[in-house]
């Protein structure tokens, strides 16, 4: 079923409802999170990459999100800080992997994201434990979701294209651009204007209004041109997953492709006219998005978990929920037959490996 937002009251699951007042995505959650940086030249033998983790410090089992930043996870993740820790507060273990500068190559990359995988499963929850979480820490590597910013998000897509699902139950892109380079240099894609990917998985992409708009009028450059990104009419990520794929997506028309990175990021971002940014917002107009961007990740990765529409798919479906201004549309194959989606991901092999 397809839908074209914005809407205010929906039909899910075979009810009328409002949003439950007793969840709220865009506030930090009950858990109380520590975080650990991890130099792999220091203390993390067998790591190819720097990382920083965030976990819930109490004991329990947490699902892990993998989060892949810009110019493919080159960029030093800690710009992303506030957001992932405000995703780790509502009960997420939060891997971020960067520094992927030694793997131009894309089956170099694809090797170097299954060795991060390989050592966390082997090291971060002891990791973590060393920093301070509850030695009853529990990681569910076996319920992983895949999160990325901007060129991040084609490193997502290639793996699943190439390598397989591993453990991901859902995938959530922020104004994600496909290729190596900005320019299109490099003849690397993941997405196809004529053709569907070989994978389905839950997905919600999340663009910005501004993402492919120059960020000053001197030169032509964006940060997510609009041939490669979230942004072309055919909203190319959304557009190029599998038939059977549930998939949101959102588009906060007043903001820019940097804008929920953390506050003196932004700010350096807005001044360098690196990338258009919305010059007439306030710190609130600000800090709104930045909860917006975390909490409606939160709000599908629980979409997937819990068999609850009620609670948590108006954060993805209804605009009125929202604490900016958005469009989108979604297709909810289950809301035909009043279920609620489920994480999970299926692959077809590619023929086609270059």
């Amino acid at each position: 079923m397809k839908s074209v937002l914005p809407l205010v009251v929906l039909t899910v699951c075979g009810l009328w409802f409002a949003p439950c007042l007793c969840f709220d995505p865009y506030s930090p959650g009950p858990h109380a999170v520590v975080q650990v940086k991890i130099n792999h030249t220091q203390y993390a033998p067998g790591l190819s990459v720097h990382m920083s983790a965030w976990a819930p410090a109490e004991a329990g089992v947490y699902p892990v999100v993998y989060f892949f930043d810009g110019f493919q996870s080159t960029m030093p993740v800690e710009v992303y800080g506030d957001a992932l820790e405000r995703v780790s507060t509502h009960g997420f273990v939060v891997a971020a992997p960067w520094n992927f500068t030694d793997n131009f190559r894309p089956e170099e990359k694809l090797d170097a994201m299954q060795h991060v995988f390989d050592w966390t499963y082997d090291n971060l929850d002891s990791v973590l434990i060393a920093a301070g979480a509850s030695s009853d820490l529990i990681t569910d590597y076996q319920t992983a979701f895949a999160m990325s910013h901007s060129a991040g998000g084609h490193m997502v897509c290639s793996y699943l294209q190439l390598s397989g699902c591993e453990n991901f139950k859902g995938m959530a892109l922020t104004s994600p651009v496909d290729g190596v380079d900005p320019f299109g240099v490099v003849d690397d894609y993941c997405t196809s204007l004529d053709s569907t990917l070989n994978f389905s998985i839950p997905t919600i992409v999340m663009a910005a209004g501004l993402d492919d708009v120059p960020g000053s009028n001197l030169t032509s450059t964006t940060c997510a041109p609009a041939d490669m990104s979230n942004m072309r009419l055919s909203l190319r990520f959304y557009r190029a997953l599998d038939p059977d794929s549930p998939r949101w997506f959102l588009n906060a028309t007043e903001f820019g492709h940097f804008d929920y990175c953390n506050l003196l990021f932004q700010e350096a971002a807005a001044v360098s006219h690196f990338c258009a940014t919305n010059r007439e917002a306030g710190l609130l107009e600000f800090s709104k998005y930045r909860s917006f961007v975390p909490g409606t990740a939160v709000a599908f990765f629980f979409s997937l978990l819990e068999d609850d529409c009620q609670t948590y798919l108006p954060y993805l479906q209804d605009t009125s929920a929202m604490p900016v201004a958005v469009v989108g549309e979604y297709v909810n194959q289950g809301e035909a037959t009043g279920q609620c989606p489920r994480g999970y991901c299926s692959r077809v092999p590619s023929v086609d490996q270059n």
